[in-house]
């Protein structure tokens, strides 16, 4: 690691995280199916399985350029997008949620060392 150029890190830490996204795809497609509910109570009566098949087959990672915090450390924003449309079974309607998530990346390490959804980021939206 001595000799890593800014560039190599960068491109490691992106590596990681997208090995994070295929290793995380199901807890955060649960966290979503339960998130949903909570903000359209006419989904209660979707069965979560269906509900979290739909967001699995919808789900989009949009990675966002890492950002240098020390030697090691690097964040990134990785935005978690669902579209699913033009409507929900039994219900017509479109709707479409995203939220980011936060991330520390060692690159020495080649490992996610913290991992916190903003839940300020939230977004939800039904047409």
């Amino acid at each position: 690691m001595l000799f890593w150029s800014e560039g190599r890190k960068k491109k490691t830490a992106k590596s990681v995280v997208r090995d994070w996204e295929k290793k995380r795809v199901t807890n955060i497609v649960n966290d979503i199916a339960k998130i949903i509910p909570q903000h359209a109570p006419f989904l209660h009566d979707i069965a979560m399985s269906s509900l979290s098949n739909l967001i699995n087959k919808n789900l989009v990672f949009l990675t966002g350029e890492p950002e240098r915090v020390s030697k090691d450390l690097y964040s990134i924003v990785d935005t978690v997008k669902v579209n699913i449309g033009p409507g929900i079974p039994f219900i017509g309607k479109q709707f479409k949620i995203s939220i980011n998530y936060n991330l520390k990346i060692d690159v020495k390490e080649k490992r996610i060392i913290e991992a916190k959804p903003d839940i300020g980021s939230l977004k939800i939206d039904f047409a």
